[in-house]
């Protein structure tokens, strides 16, 4: 039997909105205020398509059924890269590993073998580009268990919390700190993006948020422009959620460049760690949470392949588990 769509919206996480057409459903992690201001901000449209990608949207559920069935249509842009990979998990295991690289096919259908007992199912979308959901389909009669999370996270940051350049979707550290902690995971992280307040909509119910900008500010900013910048930036997120944890993520190494028109990358640290005090949040010292080696990195030296990527998860989680309830 085919899900109805209130079935499919209890076990899809990682969604601000949502849109529907004659093919399915398309789960949006921004919503369209989101990205209007984050375009107008940042004065360039050429990110819209990147803030359409299914990063961390997932579907996360318990069925007995001995056979689950994803289809999905009208693949779209959601980056500068053609990466589309699902990552499929039974109870907490990877089975299963279906996409292209480059993706040139615009629909497709994944079959999940199971073997009738009550399982665990996880299906994480593609970081990278984005996709209608056509069906989800189980066995008639077969039993339908939501995971219910008890608390939301928001992802913010650039190219690299976005997903870039992982072919493994489940491993970049967004979705390890979905797997790990029992929270849902919102990443509206941009390619390509800076620290800038007009880019921030509120999420509702926000337990927890994640802020993993610099390097691209460090890149292409003055210090006292970044400076200011990030304290706007850091100043609204705390309006925005007085209550929450909120985490300062410093940049990971880059082996591209030592020197910008900033100085060294530790000026873009002190700033960070500066203003993580400032405004009571936690600082989290990003550069040596990923090798210092370039076979962990594309080779651009700056994205994190899988290798990278779940060193980052790896290293992250382990500091967010002090914090994390």
């Amino acid at each position: 039997m085919k899900l109805t769509k209130s079935e499919i919206l209890s076990i899809a996480n990682g969604y601000s909105e949502l849109e529907e057409n004659e093919n399915g459903i398309i789960f949006h992690r921004m919503s369209k205020r989101s990205i209007d201001g984050f375009c107008s901000a940042e004065g360039a449209n050429f990110f819209r398509p990147k803030c359409s990608s299914s990063s961390c949207i997932n579907f996360d559920f318990y069925t007995d059924s001995k056979s689950v069935v994803v289809s999905y249509v009208d693949l779209f842009e959601g980056s500068s890269r053609k990466i589309f990979y699902f990552d499929i998990y039974v109870n907490d295991v990877m089975k299963m590993h279906v996409g292209e690289n480059p993706c040139v096919n615009k629909d497709g259908k994944i079959e999940i073998c199971l073997d009738g007992k009550l399982n665990r199912v996880t299906v994480f979308s593609p970081t990278l580009m984005g996709y209608a959901l056509n069906y989800i389909e189980i066995d008639d009669g077969a039993k339908l268990v939501p995971i219910v999370k008890k608390a939301r996270l928001l992802a913010l940051g650039d190219s690299i919390t976005h997903g870039y350049d992982q072919m493994y979707t489940s491993l970049a550290y967004t979705n390890a700190i979905y797997r790990k902690f029992d929270v849902e995971v919102i990443n509206q992280a941009i390619g390509g993006a800076r620290a800038h307040e007009c880019t921030l909509i509120k999420e509702k119910n926000i337990d927890y948020v994640t802020v993993a900008y610099g390097t691209n500010d460090w890149s292409s900013k003055t210090e006292e422009a970044f400076a200011k910048d990030y304290d706007d930036y850091v100043a609204r997120l705390r309006e925005f959620y007085p209550d929450a944890k909120i985490f300062l993520i410093s940049p990971i190494w880059r082996g591209d460049k030592s020197l910008s028109g900033m100085g060294t990358i530790d000026v873009a640290e002190k700033i960070i760690e500066r203003t993580a005090d400032k405004y009571g949040c936690v600082y989290i010292y990003g550069w040596n949470l990923v090798p210092h080696l370039p076979e962990f990195f594309s080779p651009d030296k700056i994205h994190p392949n899988d290798l990278g990527g779940t060193q980052y998860a790896f290293s992250l989680c382990k500091i967010l588990e002090n914090y994390i309830d």
